[in-house]
């Protein structure tokens, strides 16, 4: 996990099932009780996504929703893309194939 302000994304890596949902989802909604606009999900490196992990989905752009913050997912692996395609998940929240925004950008330095 990664915050920039009210930023904070998150990368998954390997199978979004029941195993790995009961290890993220209570870290996840206790780093959403601090003030989060958007919440990029990024999981591109995922193999396999499971009913529970498209549960845990559906249930972190519910949170969102209640403090007017948005949801993006950046997935490029095409059975994962036809999962979540075949669920209805891109109808509801936004999925690209990268990031909104360059988050490993060099930052200027205070010099110039």
């Amino acid at each position: 996990m990664r915050r920039d302000g009210e930023r904070l994304t998150v990368e998954l890596h390997g199978e979004l099932d029941v195993a790995m949902v009961l290890d993220i989802e209570d870290p996840l909604l206790q780093e959403l009780r601090l003030p989060t606009a958007e919440l990029v999900l990024d999981i591109r490196l995922l193999t396999f996504v499971d009913c529970s992990g498209i549960a845990l989905i559906e249930r972190l752009r519910a949170r969102l929703d209640l403090t007017d913050g948005r949801m993006v997912l950046i997935c490029t692996d095409p059975f994962v893309l036809r999962i979540l395609t075949y669920l209805g998940v891109p109808d509801s929240i936004p999925v690209l194939a990268s990031p909104p925004y360059d988050s490993y950008r060099a930052q200027p330095s205070a010099d110039g």
